[in-house]
């Protein structure tokens, strides 16, 4: 899959993380001596992708750093959000828009632990945009839902505020999004991030919804290990929970 770029969005500054949050970026925290973001450029590796593209913001001179020390011949373009500190992950991915514009891509969070499967799966989907689910039961305020239409595989809404009855599982943070399918998601960003700059990336998509635009999804399998580490409590799951993901 040499043709596929990963976006990964980088930019945010944790503040979940408390203390160890104000030290280093989420996606640097290491996890049996490794930073998470290591493991997140490793795994697409193995799915075929070489070429990178991340939105940076907080403490973003560590994450280039870490970057060309750690991956030097990989391709990776840096972008910058100078508003890392009053957006959210929507004006991240809006940033990166014009690079991603008719290219097949990746969509993902930088704070991901997660098993090469998920990505070849939701790669040899053949429609799209499409995102990863993963269904359960929701557990906690914190998770982000999603509403579906099973019949036909497609999302109906995103959001953290779905209630327990009606929401299918939770989005992963991860999507494919074709060539094709990249023009309308690209002018959706374009249209909807200026006036909800501090909104999830997942919102591009529910724009599309309301317009209504399919998107569609794919669900994770039971051997999948999947991780976002947004909390302290999040980090030693993570920790705990390692051999799953080897």
């Amino acid at each position: 899959m040499s043709n596929v770029t990963a976006l990964i969005l980088l930019a945010g500054i944790g503040k979940r993380m408390k203390t160890l949050g104000k030290q280093t970026p989420k996606s640097l925290l290491v996890v049996k001596n490794k930073p998470i973001l290591w493991y997140s450029i490793n795994t697409l590796q193995k799915c075929g992708i070489s070429k990178f593209i991340f939105v940076t913001g907080y403490k973003a001179d560590k994450i280039i750093s870490f970057s060309k020390k750690m991956f030097p011949k990989l391709s990776i373009k840096f972008i910058y959000n100078n508003k890392f500190n009053t957006t959210n992950s929507i004006y991240s991915y809006f940033l990166a828009r014009e690079h991603v514009k008719n290219k097949d891509f990746l969509r993902l969070e930088g704070d991901l632990l997660y098993t090469p499967n998920i990505i070849k799966k939701i790669l040899k989907q053949r429609k799209s945009p499409i995102s990863v689910v993963q269904k359960k039961q929701k557990k906690t305020l914190e998770e982000f839902s999603v509403e579906v239409n099973a019949k036909n595989n497609t999302i109906i809404q995103y959001g953290k505020d779905i209630s327990n009855k009606i929401a299918f599982g939770e989005a992963k943070g991860i999507e494919y999004i074709s060539a094709e399918a990249s023009i309308k998601v690209c002018a959706s960003l374009s249209e909807y991030t200026p006036n909800h700059k501090n909104e999830y990336a997942e919102m591009a998509y529910q724009n599309l919804i309301n317009q209504g635009k399919d998107i569609y999804f794919v669900e994770t399998d039971t051997s999948d290990f999947w991780c976002e580490v947004d909390t302290e409590d999040d980090l030693k799951f993570a920790k705990k929970n390692f051999r799953k993901y080897l």
